[in-house]
């Protein structure tokens, strides 16, 4: 950059559309692949042609996705490109820079640079990644930005809204010729804000100082707390500052807003740039805030311990809730106190035992068994699952946590209407949290091995990752994350192992088994114990992770008392007397303790398992399909003789009282055919009607996994240029060409903004298509506004109605 400076002379088109698509067209294979990478939603649904997606990449829609995937240096770097090709504010970027002249809706690489305070290279190197995004096009020395980015990007660095009577960046510049502002790259006038007292930097001090040598008190303070933003403040014209407002006013130095509030004025914005010393904002964020690793030890290891405890811990809610199912909410959530009751069971927080039931809910172990008054169970996937090999239980269990849409972190707090439940529809959060949760591990996964990083590291990198995120809800997901993955036996201490790895590689394979092998392979669980050691006070100590029977037993006779590198387990009359009611025999009881014991079986222990026994099972319980009641004792001994009567499976209570294992109706069914006819009684002993009710099937259950299948970026790619060597697939024959829908709104969006006329292809309520031509004047829930060119009459057009939009230079057809 020099001083007075010729200004440029050639301008690059304007980023439309037919633009855009030209840029396109001139893109190899791999550049167009790169582009639909980082940019998904330009196929979904592939693009028919060149302009097609072109129309797409401009939308709103589709730059407010891409805008969501730019870190905080390119956010910037956009950003600077969008305040430079503004009339006013890129003349007094360019005054900066010594460069005289009109400027006219495009930005120079030196505009980039002196608003992003960097040298030219790394200016170039980040607008050349934003047009590899399809944001910018770039000619030479010269960047046009997408128009749409204007109301995409929304406010920027705290900088007014571009404004007509904006201050002359001319008279600006000149306010003290020895103050002129230098480039950044040359190293001079680096700034001393704190000396100043002005909250700029030393460029904008000096520029401060002779915009307000004849001003009165108060006109420095109040343009240096204007200057790096809220641009917008309220000051009384009548007040102490009075005085200087109205001086301030008068020299174009601020803005009154007459539609605002009284006395609410406005730092134009190429004033609080020249303040600003021609930065964006008041320190560099181009590159990513510095972490520090620390060393993690025996990642793997521990890593692969920790799984195998959520495995069992998983193992352990599926047990308890298979005997002791809780009820279903009817908003569909987990009521607070079965959720307490379940934390109690893990020794967890809310938090991760909320991750565990989502996580398996995930998986499809746990889910509504489909009754009238329904509950939350064990699923018959639980059962297979529990028949695999751990490591692949595992593998099942944390690619559910991976694609996770849901926020297990916000159970137990509060949400707009009420306490937040697991399973509840308030924890869906949609595609940001699993993007999060992928960049936490991409982001891990960067560090060599047995290293790791603080939460607080991990969400100052993510916060410049994602600057469009809300700063709160990215802390939130970044801690969340990090817990989550700890207790799944993915990450120890910050620091990825192994397995996280390879489920991080796995992300865009679309076969669940596919997934489920490579994290097999990877994780590293520790061998199993078969053993526990019995001790005199009622407690087994396992030294390790109980093998599948081992610790299926432990769980049926005594109860988990503590968690980590060996868990105890309390025997009580309670748990002892559940492992007899689950069919154990006293002797069998005792000979399984001994067996899996490597100390003897002590005698406080055998004395409370005999005394837990005795007593037990006075009363009996069991289940009956229907009963059959008669006082013809003979009839029932006759029908207990018939072989026919066999699938009922008929057993006698009582002289008079037979018992089936048939339901009723399937009983009814069956003794109508043995030429037996009896009656329904009801609960209270009334004679019902017998009719079968209609049959149902259950409600079938849908798999949680969301797709991840991978569009054919290749395919889309190669059909677009296929397409292009052919040229137009169709064309019209007298009428107006008909465009895909996303290009006939990006040509309409660019007739309104341009006031020019078009023909457009409109169909007539009859189906007819007809060509009008038309001026726009404006577009709004989904009608053109405009006037007939031939009439000059006010008329408006669904665009769901217009087939096609045309160039009114000729007469389409012609």
């Amino acid at each position: 950059m020099t001083q007075d400076a010729a200004a440029p002379t050639g301008r690059p088109r304007r980023l439309d559309v037919g633009a855009l698509a030209d840029e396109l067209r001139a893109w190899s294979e791999d550049d167009l692949v790169a582009l639909l990478t980082a940019r998904p939603d330009l196929v979904r649904p592939a693009p028919t042609d060149i302009s097609t997606l072109a129309a797409r990449a401009l939308s709103p829609a589709s730059l407010r996705r891409a805008l969501d995937h730019l870190d905080r240096g390119r956010l910037d770097a956009l950003e600077a490109v969008v305040v430079a090709a503004d009339d006013v504010t890129g003349d007094a970027v360019g005054a900066m820079n010594g460069v005289r002249g009109p400027r006219v809706g495009s930005a120079t690489l030196d505009d980039v640079a002196t608003l992003l305070a960097c040298d030219l290279d790394l200016a170039v190197d980040l607008l050349d990644d934003l047009r590899r995004r399809a944001l910018v096009l770039r000619d030479g020395e010269l960047v046009v930005a997408a128009p749409a980015l204007l109301d995409v990007l929304g406010p920027v660095a705290g900088l007014a809204p571009p404004h007509p009577d904006d201050a002359s960046p001319t008279l600006l510049a000149e306010a003290r010729p020895d103050a002129a502002v230098t480039s950044p790259g040359d190293g001079e006038g680096e700034g001393d804000a704190d000396a100043a007292g002005t909250g700029t930097d030393g460029r904008g001090a000096a520029v401060l100082d002779s915009l307000t040598d004849d001003s009165p008190a108060g006109a420095r303070e109040i343009l240096a707390r204007l200057t790096w933003g809220p641009s917008t403040g309220t000051l009384d014209p009548d007040g102490p500052v009075g005085p200087a407002v109205r001086h301030l006013l008068a020299r174009g130095l601020l803005r009154l807003e007459d539609d605002a509030a009284p006395g609410t004025v406005t730092l134009p914005r190429p004033v609080a740039l020249v303040l600003r010393g021609g930065r964006l904002h008041r320190t560099s964020r181009l590159d990513p805030p510095p972490t520090t690793p620390r060393p993690v030890r025996a990642v793997d290891a521990s890593a692969g311990a920790q799984a195998g405890e959520a495995i069992d811990l998983v193992d352990e809610i599926a047990l308890a809730w298979g005997d002791d199912p809780p009820r279903v909410l009817r908003t569909g959530g987990l009521a607070v106190r079965d959720l307490a009751a379940t934390t109690h069971l893990t020794g967890l927080d809310t938090h991760l035992t909320g991750l565990l039931l989502e996580t398996a809910h995930a998986a499809g172990l746990l889910g509504r068994d489909g009754g009238l008054e329904p509950v939350w169970a064990p699923t018959r996937a639980y059962d297979t699952w529990v028949e695999e090999d751990d490591a692949r239980r595992w593998a099942r269990l944390v690619l559910a946590w991976r694609d996770l849409l849901r926020a297990p972190g916000r159970i137990g707090g509060r949400g707009e209407t009420g306490p937040i439940n697991a399973f509840s529809a308030d924890l869906v959060v949609g595609p940001a949290i699993l993007d999060l949760r992928l960049r936490v591990l991409g982001l891990l996964a960067t560090l060599p091995p047995d290293t790791g990083l603080t939460v607080d590291d991990v969400a100052a990198r993510l916060r410049w990752e994602s600057p469009r995120l809300h700063p709160r809800f990215v802390e939130e997901v970044a801690g969340d994350t990090l817990d989550e993955a700890e207790i799944l036996g993915v990450t120890v201490g910050g620091a990825i192992g192994a397995a996280g790895r390879a489920l991080l590689d796995e992300a865009a394979t679309p076969d669940l088994e596919t997934a489920v092998d490579a994290l097999t392979a990877a994780v590293v669980l520790p061998a199993p114990v078969d053993h526990v050691y019995l001790q005199a006070d009622l407690t087994a100590i396992a030294p390790g992770r109980l093998d599948t029977h081992t610790a299926g037993f432990l769980r049926l006779v005594a109860d988990v008392e503590s968690r980590g590198g060996a868990t105890t387990y309390r025997f009580s009359p309670a748990s002892v007397r559940r492992a007899l009611g689950a069919g154990w025999e006293v002797d069998d009881v005792l000979r399984e303790l001994g067996a899996r014991s490597r100390t003897p079986l002590p005698q406080p222990l055998e004395f409370l398992v005999r005394d837990a026994a005795r007593g037990y099972g006075v009363a009996r319980i069991g289940t009956a399909g229907a009963y059959l009641r008669s006082d013809d004792v003979g009839a029932l001994d006759a029908l207990l003789a018939r072989p026919e009567a066999a699938p009922a499976r008929l057993r006698r209570l009582a002289p008079t009282v037979l018992v089936s294992a048939l339901g009723p109706t399937q009983l009814l069914a069956l003794l109508r055919e043995l030429d037996l006819h009896a009656l329904f009684e009801g609960q209270d002993g009334e004679v019902v009607p017998s009719g079968a009710a209609p049959t149902r099937a259950p409600v079938p259950r849908h798999s949680l996994r969301p797709s991840t299948t991978p569009p054919d970026v290749r395919g889309v790619v190669a059909a677009l240029h296929d397409g292009a060597a052919r040229g137009p697939a169709t064309a019209s024959t007298g009428g107006v060409p008909r465009t895909d829908p996303a290009v006939t709104l990006s040509r309409l969006r660019q007739a309104v903004s341009d006031g020019e006329a078009v023909w457009l292809g409109v169909v007539q309520a009859e189906g007819e298509v007809v060509t009008r031509h038309v001026r726009p004047a404006r577009l709004s829930g989904g009608v053109l506004h405009g006037l007939d060119a031939a009439t000059g009459a006010a008329e408006s057009w669904p665009v769901s109605r217009i087939t096609g939009v045309h160039a009114s230079e000729d007469e389409p057809g012609v």
